[in-house]
């Protein structure tokens, strides 16, 4: 799975909580972080620790409508109940500066309260440091004049009296109307794009061998937190808002998901699949992770 890719050096600067058992920090390409809590009984007794640190993070669905944000304390908290958890809650940092717990049905908001409390101070440093880092990044806009981006092209965008979003040179022409109603030209023209270049991108990769030549079952979506994953049936979910970037980081993205129908983890053996088949993807991760300002555009 692929999520916001950070630089982890900061990391050893911060003592893990003080639990029964280790912490582990799982980071994706960018802000996201990811902390997996497991076990049989509570899912506050233990906190395990990945020995080879691999940053990824975890799909967040299919999940219960959202509780919103509560206020644990100072830290801003929203709770996720997912179908698909048993035993573990995954603690995430949103890049919008607050905590997400995705967790099992099962779980009451009273044991997320004090799970929030026991490590307070180590998520106060996380939500300030995701929010330094994007504080300098912006909204996009769907504003007459406001430059929007297609596989990594600056294009201005022109309102005009037409009924549909046309591509012309260097410029987006999108239907005159509100801001709210561009908003929704600009992403159905997304969509649609995307639909056509994913499609594509992950065609040219039926040579990989454990595919057998066959298409894998995918789809897209605006995703705030990851720009991929995978399931655990195998389904390929790619963020719509990859159209957006260079396609050879729309190629890292599929391939990154691929490997994991043959390794669904970061383990030594994906990342020799990841060098086998893409001898350069740590540069087009590091590539990745400086595209974070797109997931800030829900």
């Amino acid at each position: 799975m692929i999520g916001a890719q950070h630089s982890s050096s900061a990391d050893s600067e911060v003592e893990a909580p003080r639990s029964a058992a280790l912490f582990r920090w799982e980071t994706s390409y960018g802000n996201t972080k990811t902390a997996i809590i497991e076990n049989q009984s509570s899912p506050r007794d233990i906190l395990q620790q990945r020995p080879d640190g691999e940053n990824y993070t975890r799909e967040l669905a299919p999940t219960e409508p959202r509780s919103g944000l509560v206020m644990v304390d100072d830290i801003p908290v929203e709770l996720r109940h997912n179908k698909r958890r048993r035993t573990r809650i995954a603690i995430v940092i949103d890049p919008a500066g607050h905590v997400v717990l995705d967790a099992p049905m099962h779980t009451d908001f009273e044991d997320v309260e004090e799970l929030v409390r026991e490590h307070a101070r180590w998520l106060r440093y996380r939500i300030n440091k995701v929010r330094d880092e994007t504080s300098h990044l912006a909204r996009m806009g769907y504003k007459e004049g406001e430059v929007v981006l297609y596989l990594g092209e600056p294009l201005v965008m022109e309102l005009y009296s037409g009924s549909v979003v046309a591509l012309g040179d260097g410029v987006l022409k999108v239907p005159t109307g509100d801001e709210a109603k561009t908003r929704d030209f600009v992403r159905n023209w997304y969509t649609t794009r995307a639909e056509t270049v994913f499609g594509e991108v992950i065609a040219a990769q039926l040579h990989l061998p454990w595919l057998d030549g066959c298409l894998p079952k995918w789809r897209q979506r605006f995703m705030k937190s990851q720009w991929g994953s995978c399931s655990s049936k195998g389904t390929i979910s790619l963020n719509t808002h990859l159209i957006r970037t260079p396609i050879r980081l729309i190629e890292y993205v599929v391939v990154h998901e691929l490997c994991h129908l043959r390794h669904h983890d970061h383990l030594r053996r994906f990342h020799s699949l990841m060098e086998m088949h893409m001898p350069d993807w740590q540069l087009r991760s590091k590539e990745l992770g400086r595209n974070l300002s797109l997931l800030l555009d829900e």
